[in-house]
């Protein structure tokens, strides 16, 4: 299918030429108080048409050629066809004082519409003139007549297009803004291309005025979905982008979300290499809370502590993004795992998986040195059932150690016990909305009034894994909001426009 493109250029004082000399300029050799026939563009728009044949010889279009030529090589590039070559001009009402019509454009562009057919290879292009009515040194009032213009069926063609070609280099500054801003916002958005035609070299380039205008809406883009810590759509934004920096540092939050931290780690190598140097020290800092958890020597402790980290920053942003059953989801693994490093530390048992035989060895080994607490286990499979094996550490075993050690522990444990047995009954409706929902076996929906029904939710849910630091390792909520929040913000202030 052939590329439509069209071509859309404003006329103003200096787009047409008699000998060399725009209007304004043949005014200026009149004398005094005597009005020449060229002397203002509607003047020498209605002279010009009486005497075709003496003045065609004599005209140029000093501006118009070179945006020409460039269209002809952007048509020829993408192998597309010019549909349409469109004239703006102006023409406001006789109620307008006689000297500011005067400055209108409308003959002007009747000329260049029969000069251009004339003179130029334009077969095939439809060469029509748009008419605005307003005066053009009021933006406001010009982006209503063009709103209203260009609702009319007839200018369809302009949305149709696959690109469409400004030049804003002719007409009124406010005119060209104006019209600039209603082809961006209004018809074409990132199918146009805006030019300026450098009247020394007589060369038209493109400015950056859209690149701009992209970058700023962009940048909006990405501040909401900062507020969301979507860093998957945040990637997806910078992708285009030649500077790969941010949407690396932006892979690496998601990847760092979605617990794929050897992933996380290579980002962030990668981003090292062109991140500017005041920002090394902050991505240094994520690379060292990577380290206990990407390491294969980490103790199993320090690695459980540190995978609850990011279960709860992983839950913040659950919360913040009001994803209510996913929390829930988290928050059972959470549980499981403080559970886990309770009865290690308990037990005084180091808790490496054996993956041949899925369990943990020094667990049992521990458990069975503890004789009165395999009787006090065996003693509640009458009321619990048989199906009770302390042998697998899941999370129901893991409150039966809670219980034991609560009323049978030395005073340290049974406190510490005592403690987290009362954090894990109040989240106790949650779990078992969780196991309701889809997140386990059921439908039930999950709202945030589920979760507020629980007042005391997420000081609990710090608390699964605040009472296994030591004392004075306090903030925990705000270290984990700070390092996500301060990653959004970098990319945030990157990413220019």
């Amino acid at each position: 299918m052939t590329t439509g493109i069209v071509a859309v250029a404003t006329i103003g004082n200096r787009d047409l030429q008699v000998d060399g000399k725009s209007a304004d300029q043949w005014a200026k050799a009149s004398p005094e108080g005597i009005a020449h026939p060229l002397g203002s563009c509607a003047a020498m728009g209605r002279t010009i048409q009486e005497d075709w044949a003496g003045y065609a010889s004599r005209l140029s279009i000093p501006i118009l050629d070179p945006f020409l030529t460039y269209v002809r090589g952007f048509v020829d590039h993408h192998q597309g066809k010019l549909t349409h070559l469109v004239l703006v001009v102006t023409n406001q009402p006789q109620s307008v004082e006689a000297a500011m019509r005067a400055k209108d454009t409308y003959s002007t562009g009747k000329v260049l519409e029969k000069w251009l057919r004339e003179n130029r290879s334009l077969s095939g292009t439809n060469l029509t003139t748009l008419v605005v009515s307003a005066n053009p040194t009021r933006p406001d009032d010009v982006a209503g007549s063009l709103a209203e213009t260009l609702a009319i069926g007839k200018w369809g063609f302009l949305r149709e297009a696959d690109h469409v070609l400004l030049s804003i280099t002719g007409g009124v500054p406010a005119l060209n803004y104006a019209l600039f801003l209603t082809l961006y916002f209004e018809v074409a958005r990132d199918r146009l291309h805006c030019l300026h035609v450098n009247e020394a070299t007589r060369q038209a380039v493109p400015n950056n005025y859209i690149s701009r205008l992209q970058g700023v809406a962009r940048r909006e883009r990405i501040r909401a979905l900062v507020d969301l810590y979507d860093f998957s759509a945040i990637q997806r934004e910078l992708a285009p982008l030649r500077d790969t920096t941010w949407a690396t540092l932006a892979a690496y939050g998601q990847q760092r979300l979605n617990f794929d931290f050897t992933a996380a780690a290579f980002s962030l190598s990668q981003a090292l290499r062109t991140v500017p140097p005041a920002v090394r020290p902050t991505v240094e800092a994520w690379q060292g809370e990577l380290t206990e958890l990407v390491a294969e020597d980490t103790q199993p402790r320090n690695k459980s502590i540190a995978l609850m980290r990011e279960l709860l920053a992983n839950m913040w942003i659950k919360l913040e993004r009001g994803e209510w059953v996913d929390f829930l989801g988290r928050l059972y693994r959470l549980l499981e795992e403080s559970l886990k490093v309770y009865v290690g530390d308990a037990l005084g048992a180091t808790l490496t998986f054996d993956r041949k035989t899925r369990n943990y060895p020094d667990y049992l080994a521990k458990a069975k040195a503890r004789p009165q607490a395999l009787e006090w286990f065996e003693s509640q499979k009458a009321t619990l059932g048989q199906g009770l094996r302390w042998e697998e550490l899941n999370t129901f075993v893991g409150e039966r150690w809670l219980e034991f050690f609560g009323g049978q522990g030395n005073p340290d444990e049974s406190a510490k016990a005592r403690r987290l047995q009362e954090v894990v009954a109040r989240l106790r409706p949650l779990t078992e909305l969780r196991n309701q929902s889809i997140m386990a076996h059921g439908f039930k929906p999950v709202s945030k009034e589920d979760l507020q029904a629980v007042p005391t939710y997420w000081s609990d849910t710090l608390a699964l894994l605040d009472l296994h630091l030591p004392e004075g390792d306090s903030g925990l909520e705000a270290s984990i909001a700070k390092g996500w929040k301060d990653l959004g913000n970098l990319i945030l202030e990157g990413v220019k426009p």
